[in-house]
């Protein structure tokens, strides 16, 4: 009896570890799975600090928030602008804005699409007879209504590029979109590139707000031998969650980037609240009572002053760039990374929650 019980026992350990085994195992397929990232080819932006080396000024603590008019003539509001427009116009333009200033017209767009483009031309120029590129882009902010369409087009006839199709209505807030195509399952779907164009343009900017402009080039990495370009940075799936200061969230969004530590990245924040600091605080200062707890003596002045630089908050520098927040957190995220070759985290709220992604550099 006692060998009969003794081998109907041994044969159900058998069974519970086969079966904790392959659980393990379907697990692991998970998380390498969601760890798959997408390429990004190039970026470009354009801020009150300029269209390039912005991460870098932003890290180091410039602000082009000023209390300062709309359009130089309008009601003072504190904000960051990128349109410069003409004092001739003040004669021409009939119209005004909510903040009794000039509205942006299209011609202010066709230069922020100038220059967007400008900067992503080799790219853009090599994928000329490969691809038909969907461009995906949001513009908001404007009083009175653009001719975003014909715009654009004018821009891209001028640097004589190839052919494109364009999708101005969004479908998913910022960069979650990248969330459902890491799930796309046709491979027609899946394996492509395309192009994210955002622009928060401010005709009555609300208090602390920012106008930019930004464009990401983004493709399935399974395609980069086949349009020959190599990418500058891996863009991991974004995390959509909530604000508790256990942020499981957060902690799922590391683990896809492949980071240990929140305290082994440097973090990017636009459009949070005061919770969603909170959050990230909480996390921060646990990581560091686990540091201390494990670390054999206190830790010196130098680590200390590391850590409280290892965020950054662009609504500080810039103000909040509405829509664009999103995508201009992971465009300064990819020059960061590329000039340190650090994992950057990027951390951004929007009316659905926060959302967290990590970008890291190919080097």
């Amino acid at each position: 009896m006692l060998t009969a019980r003794w081998h109907s026992f041994q044969q159900g350990s058998l069974r519970i570890a086969a079966y904790n085994r392959k659980r393990h195992e379907a697990v692991d397929r998970d998380i390498e799975f969601a760890r798959r990232p997408i390429a990004l080819l190039a970026h470009s932006y354009v801020t009150a600090l300029g269209c390039e080396k912005g991460a870098a000024r932003v890290v180091a603590g410039e602000s082009a928030l000023r209390f300062q008019p709309v359009r130089g003539i309008g009601l003072p509001v504190s904000h960051s602008s990128v349109i410069a427009q003409a004092p001739e116009r003040l004669n021409g333009e009939k119209r005004r804005t909510r903040a009794n200033a000039l509205p942006l017209n299209d011609d202010d767009l066709l230069e922020l699409f100038g220059k967007l483009i400008s900067a992503l031309e080799p790219q853009l120029s090599a994928l000329r007879s490969l691809v038909v590129l969907p461009v995906q882009m949001v513009v908001s902010g404007n009083e009175f209504p653009l001719d975003v369409a014909g715009q654009w087009e004018r821009a891209w006839a001028s640097f004589g590029l190839g052919r494109y199709v364009l999708n101005e209505h969004s479908t998913e807030a910022g960069t979650m979109v990248l969330d459902a195509w890491l799930d796309e399952t046709d491979r027609s779907r899946r394996e492509r590139v395309a192009l994210f164009v955002n622009v928060q343009l401010r005709d009555a900017p609300p208090e602390g707000s920012a106008e930019v402009a930004t464009a990401l080039l983004v493709a399935w990495p399974e395609l980069l031998p086949r349009i020959g370009l190599k990418p500058t940075n891996w863009l991991h799936r974004p995390v959509r969650g909530l604000d508790a200061p256990d942020n499981k969230s957060l902690e799922t969004a590391l683990t896809w980037g492949r980071v240990a530590s929140i305290n082994n990245a440097h973090i990017w924040t636009c459009g949070l609240d005061t919770n969603s600091h909170l959050s990230l605080s909480a996390m921060q200062e646990h990581q560091n009572e686990k540091n201390n707890a494990e670390a054999t003596g206190a830790i010196d002045a130098a680590d200390i002053e590391k850590k409280l630089r290892s965020l950054t908050d662009i609504d500080t520098a810039l103000g909040d760039a509405g829509h664009a927040s999103s995508w201009l957190a992971c465009a300064l995220a990819a020059e960061a990374a590329r000039d340190t070759s650090a994992p950057q985290l990027i951390a951004t709220r929007d009316l659905t929650g926060t959302t967290y992604s990590v970008v890291r550099s190919t080097n």
